[in-house]
């Protein structure tokens, strides 16, 4: 404990005799001291209008094969996710290679599209691809639909082998049960 006090205070004595030493120099030595600084440490930041040299990467590059790079985190799809069920429309299955992709922007607008009455076929699809995180998306976007008809579709997708495929599936029947039990929408008086 002795020697760490005696080291902290012969430190804090060299630090305040280079403090008045740099105190001591005229103001224009000082600023070409402060620019050298900047040039020499690699920490620094540049002078205005120089740049310094990037430092490299501590993680080596990963090797890809010639694809785009994916979304920052995101794994990219095996070869068997990335194979399109048939029947898919143009709309869904670049909806559903967002999703695999983890472009949230592009889920949540084709997630409106395919919303819409023309994409419920697709949807239905897209609830039995192989990849299980566009099983689980298809899911929620249907249950958002809170259609009775969609009951089974829910229920088979209780014995998924995937966590969140059953989570959504849960939620799916929940959102069914919600409706059921409030009855029919009121109709607003004109």
């Amino acid at each position: 404990m002795g020697d760490e006090r005696r080291g902290r205070g012969a430190l804090r004595r060299r630090v305040r005799k280079r403090w008045a030493r740099l105190a001591a120099l005229p103001l224009g030595a000082l600023g070409l001291l402060v620019l050298s600084a900047r040039l020499v440490l690699p920490d620094a930041e540049p002078a205005h209008g120089q740049r310094l040299a990037p430092r490299p990467s501590p993680r080596p590059p990963r090797a890809t094969d010639g694809a785009p790079p994916a979304a920052r985190g995101s794994r990219p799809p095996s070869a068997r996710a990335r194979a399109l069920p048939e029947g898919l429309s143009p709309l869904a299955g670049a909806w559903r290679a967002a999703v695999l992709a983890g472009r949230r922007d592009e889920v949540l607008r084709g997630a409106r599209a395919l919303a819409r009455p023309g994409g419920r076929e697709d949807l239905l699809r897209l609830a039995r691809d192989p990849h299980p995180r566009v099983r689980a998306y298809a899911l929620r976007v249907l249950g958002r639909a809170r259609d009775e008809g969609l009951r089974a579709v829910f229920e088979e997708a209780l014995a998924d082998p995937s966590p969140h495929v059953r989570e959504n599936a849960r939620w799916g029947l929940a959102e069914l049960d919600r409706l059921r039990a409030s009855g029919p929408p009121a109709r607003r008086p004109r």
